[in-house]
């Protein structure tokens, strides 16, 4: 099992959150329990609402218990797991928190669920369908690609593509006949 970074709140921060509240550990990743998955996070969600968690009064959501994981939105890929509905490789949305592994517990509801970043990228570019038949070549090839994507990398390369398309769809529009 792979070592895993996290970052742990260690102190209510006193105005502004400085590093002296946080401590970075490493800790070895445990051994999955029927029902669990193993996911490695690529993005972590950083949002105005963390800070009023690290704070221990009274909010609208729980504050952040001391020496745990800070607590945040993530994506990422599931490196093993022993679970039916979710297989090495699959893309996955989760609150794993401020570490680069996280074991859920898939039959937890609203734990994890499978990213769909075919359908989410091809629902953003819906709008401009029609502009250009270089872009609407690429929404139509969006499930395809993103089924080949084996890594971060991948995911990249695909981001500059759609920036490419959506810049010529542009150019389409302002200058008829440059494309």
């Amino acid at each position: 099992m792979p070592s895993n970074k996290q970052i742990l709140l260690v102190s209510r921060p006193q105005g502004e959150a400085s590093v002296d509240n946080f401590r970075l550990v490493e800790t070895p990743t445990p051994a999955l329990s029927e029902g669990q998955v193993l996911v490695r996070h690529h993005y972590l969600s950083l949002d105005p609402y963390m800070r009023g968690r690290m704070n221990e009064g009274k909010s609208y959501a729980a504050p952040q218990p001391l020496g745990e994981v800070m607590i945040g939105g993530t994506v990422g890929q599931v490196v093993e797991s022993r679970h039916p509905r979710y297989a090495p490789g699959d893309w996955v949305v989760g609150m794993g928190g401020w570490q680069e592994y996280s074991v859920v517990d898939a039959d937890q509801p609203g734990a994890l669920r499978k990213a769909n970043a075919a359908a989410a990228l091809a629902q953003e570019l819906a709008p401009a369908k029609g502009v250009h038949p270089a872009l609407d070549r690429l929404v139509a090839s969006l499930p395809t690609r993103v089924e080949m994507m084996a890594n971060v990398v991948e995911a990249r390369r695909l981001a500059q593509d759609v920036a490419l398309a959506v810049q010529a769809a542009l150019l389409a529009q302002t200058a008829p006949g440059a494309v």
